[in-house]
């Protein structure tokens, strides 16, 4: 980039070279804070084991060593990624965690109220698939989208 000697005034096309340099920059840097397919698929199967395990003496083990694991993660890498970028992304978020507390709730009556067995792995399968859908789409959105040039 060849600036020109007033800082003040560069031409647009420093302008634009510059503006594109950023938004390369941040592209790069949202990409990197994006989970890994390993590490949605380990989240995804562990939301999915808490609802199959709700009513169950292990419930209670099993969320303190996930949520210790993700502590732990988020320290190693460092990373600290913006979960929500817009209004959007918000309502998705926040049907999804309503859909997962319905889940949870209804794992917990049919398992300790009703007796049933099958219906609470059944949630616990689709609160699987349904989390790992959700964090494969952001995550081929981010790395299939490329730097303004």
């Amino acid at each position: 980039m060849n600036m020109t000697p007033n800082k003040d005034n560069p031409s647009p096309a420093e302008a634009q070279e510059a503006l594109a340099s950023v938004d390369a920059l941040t592209l790069r840097a949202r990409q990197r804070s994006a989970y890994s397919r390993a590490f949605a698929a380990a989240m995804s199967l562990w939301s999915g084991v808490l609802v199959a395990t709700m009513g169950t003496g292990i419930w209670p083990l099993l969320f303190v060593g996930g949520l210790v694991a993700y502590i732990v993660w988020r320290k190693r890498t460092e990373t600290w990624p913006r979960e929500v970028e817009s209004k959007r992304g918000l309502g998705i978020v926040l049907g999804l965690g309503a859909l997962v507390g319905a889940a949870f709730i209804g794992a917990y009556i049919a398992r300790v109220y009703m007796g049933q067995f099958w219906l609470p792995l059944l949630l616990g399968v689709v609160v699987a698939v349904l989390l790992f859908a959700l964090s494969e789409k952001t995550y081929r959105a981010l790395r299939t989208t490329t730097p303004a040039a």
